[in-house]
């Protein structure tokens, strides 16, 4: 038998409803060379029927006792017969260039272990929040080892990776049931496998809210994990207390995203202890990181999110109060951009009239004022703002 050029990989649990949506995504690629995979984590409702009744001869059913993604991707990456590996979450879609327009990359740079794309993130409705496209702010793909360890630019499975890479990576961490993207990226790029972009959008996402304190705590397991490593400090340039502020951090953010304040606040305190440097500066990262949260699709009222956290600052964050108008100014412009997209014009108008009264210099914003003068006269939608918001970057840049 004739060897697939790529495999697909869907873990699932109990998703019989949105799993046909992925597995269609993926049999309606335009590149046709391909197996894909399904791994059943134990799934307690129909998910085995569904599958049965999709009949493509390119499907492979995997069932295993539920056991977490990890063991199940691995399980997959087991079972797979493909060059290169393509991953896709059960509730997330492809878009039908996926496959066609990363392979030719691949083959074409041998010396090249991945090749990364853009996405969508998309809201709890489906429509399209956020439009990423990393190459844009890092056009050479050019990350330091301490980004991919903090902040990974891309979703995981906007990847395709060849196999000879996930083998020398041995797979995916079974302890780490939310962060083994985080810490298999990590580990491929420790490894010195090379990124490249191939510049389109191929993924429809859908981002979930995770649990703060599991999270946390996996998170910090990964950076155990790397400092582990003799001279990590060096290679990363920062300690592993800076590295563990960063995983409070994160948590905090989940904290605020699922209604904790409380934990939140506690986060963001232990963040400060762990790396000091945070209350010690008006233009900490903690606003940055928050603000960029509130443009999330996560966040169903970025405005109120602002105020939370702002409102649950522990003391050792006073410094960081100063930049409570700019935050709010981007709370305002994420809010008034999303009420126009959704066709409410006096909502968007007074989103952006909010914004501009926080921060005046957004007077010379083009896209804010392109809000407010298609929404005071309720003229046809900027083509800019039809498909996607813009993320905080960009819409400084106008």
């Amino acid at each position: 038998m004739i060897n697939p050029k790529v495999s697909v990989i869907i873990p699932t649990y109990n998703r019989e409803n949105l799993l046909p949506i992925s597995v269609r995504s993926v049999l309606d690629q335009t590149y046709k060379d391909f197996e894909l995979i399904v791994v059943d984590d134990g799934s307690t409702d129909h998910t085995h029927e569904v599958i049965n009744s999709i009949k493509d001869s390119r499907i492979h059913y995997i069932y295993q006792d539920h056991q977490e993604r990890s063991i199940a991707r691995n399980a997959g990456i087991s079972a797979s017969r493909g060059e290169f590996i393509s991953f896709l979450d059960s509730d997330d879609e492809y878009l039908p260039n996926k496959l066609a327009t990363q392979i030719p990359i691949l083959e074409s740079n041998p010396e090249i272990g991945m090749v990364l794309s853009g996405w969508y993130d998309l809201d709890k409705q489906g429509n399209i929040v956020t439009e990423n496209q990393p190459w844009k702010i890092n056009p050479q793909c050019e990350y330091t080892l301490k980004d991919w360890l903090l902040s990974p630019p891309v979703h995981f499975c906007v990847s395709l990776i060849r196999r000879n890479w996930l083998e020398i990576s041995s797979g995916f961490d079974f302890r780490l049931p939310l962060t083994q993207d985080i810490d298999l990226w990590f580990r491929l790029i420790l490894a010195g496998c090379k990124p490249i972009w191939a510049k389109e959008i191929v993924l429809k996402f859908k981002p979930h809210i995770q649990n703060p304190i599991l999270y946390r705590k996996n998170y910090l397991e990964v950076i155990e994990k790397a400092y582990n490593v003799p001279g990590m400090t060096i290679k990363l340039g920062i300690s592993k207390d800076q590295a563990y502020a960063y995983s409070y951090l994160i948590s905090a953010y989940y904290a605020f995203l699922s209604g904790d304040l409380s934990e939140g606040k506690n986060a963001l305190a232990s963040s400060a202890n762990f790396d000091p440097s945070l209350a010690q500066y008006a233009d900490s990262r903690i606003v940055t990181l928050m603000v960029t949260g509130a443009w999330s699709a996560l966040t169903d009222d970025p405005v109120l999110f602002i105020r939370d956290v702002f409102m649950n600052l522990p003391d050792s964050l006073t410094n960081v109060r100063a930049r409570r108008h700019w935050a709010f100014s981007h709370a305002w412009m994420s809010f008034a951009i999303r009420s126009y997209r959704s066709n409410h014009p006096k909502e968007a108008r007074r989103a952006v009239l909010k914004a501009i009264l926080y921060d005046p210099k957004l007077l010379f914003n083009r896209g804010m004022l392109a809000i407010l003068g298609y929404s005071t006269f309720n003229l046809v939608k900027p083509a800019c703002f039809r498909a996607r918001s813009r993320q905080p970057s960009e819409a400084i840049q106008q």
